[in-house]
């Protein structure tokens, strides 16, 4: 295994989780407007964007975010689960977001 040097240093997956989840929501959607139309819980929709504030297990195991939950997310968003964990740019993000348009989009409810 290589080390990895911080200027290849991955970002952890729950930060990646974040990032993309506040990305694809924008303006249009809230935390409760998300969870409403994904059918999870607000919270959920509120851990995976702050996954800072998450507490460890008993054993020190990291919080992760439940499959299930994220494909939920991600087809209420028009997005694929792997669109949600991989590390991309804005620019990447929002070409993606394009691109997906025109596929599937689900509309947000207005707030």
């Amino acid at each position: 295994m290589v080390p990895q040097t911080d200027a290849v240093r991955k970002k952890p997956v729950n930060e990646v989780l974040a990032d993309a989840l506040s990305f694809f929501m924008g303006s249009r959607w809230n935390q409760s407007s998300l969870g409403k139309a994904a059918g999870v819980a607000p919270n959920t929709v509120k851990h995976y964007l702050q996954p800072g504030a998450r507490v460890s297990g008993d054993r020190g195991k990291a919080p992760s975010a439940k499959l299930t939950e994220l494909e939920k997310i991600a087809s209420a968003l028009g997005l694929e689960v792997a669109d949600l964990v991989t590390d991309m740019t804005a620019g990447e993000r929002a070409a993606l977001y394009r691109r997906r348009a025109g596929r599937h989009v689900a509309a947000a409810p207005r707030r």
